[in-house]
């Protein structure tokens, strides 16, 4: 389980971080090291961390009963990995099982009309009026802290699937993962 998460880590490492590593390296101790310029592969972070927290739960046998495919739905379901959230497979996986969902129901179609007419509204009138302002707000990027932008679903998964399981400050589940 954990050379599972750390080989996730190091792909995330790889297309995110590389030349930014790099271009330090070269900053701080003068060298040339050779950027590969390296092009992130669309919705790379939300499928290698939903794979992370399969493989974690899946370790703690909360996975079972569960099919391949309904694995590889749950991982590559492409909505949802281009914009987020980082969703857990218990939120997802149920919704794929359920045979009802398979079927053209029409009362179904039409709420999703309406729910996505709504979120357009949202978008479209509230949030890009407010984008105005909190981009006036905002002003610079250089007075931003480093808690502006974080994400509340990021914060949950690194809690959840990294933090806890490798030990966290109380100690966590780490000496389960060793037996």
């Amino acid at each position: 389980m954990i050379l599972g998460v750390c080989a996730n880590i190091e792909i995330i490492f790889y297309f995110k971080y590389y030349d930014f590593f790099l271009e330090n390296m070269n900053v701080i101790f003068g060298k040339s090291f050779e950027l590969k310029y390296i092009i992130l592969p669309l919705g790379m972070s939300f499928f290698t961390f939903q794979q992370i927290s399969f493989l974690v739960d899946s370790y703690k046998g909360e996975t079972k009963g569960y099919s391949f495919t309904e694995y590889m739905l749950f991982v590559s379901y492409f909505p949802q990995l281009i914009a987020g959230p980082i969703v857990l497979h218990s939120e997802v996986i149920p919704q794929f099982q359920d045979k009802r969902n398979r079927y053209f129901i029409p009362e179904n179609f039409l709420k999703g009309m309406y729910i996505f007419a709504l979120g357009m509204f949202k978008k479209v009138i509230i949030a890009d009026t407010f984008g105005k302002a909190v981009a006036y707000g905002f002003g610079t990027v250089a007075t931003l802290s480093s808690m502006d932008r974080w994400y509340i679903s990021l914060t949950r998964f690194l809690k959840t699937y990294i933090y806890i399981p490798l030990g966290s400050n109380r100690k966590g589940q780490s000496g389960h993962m060793q037996t």
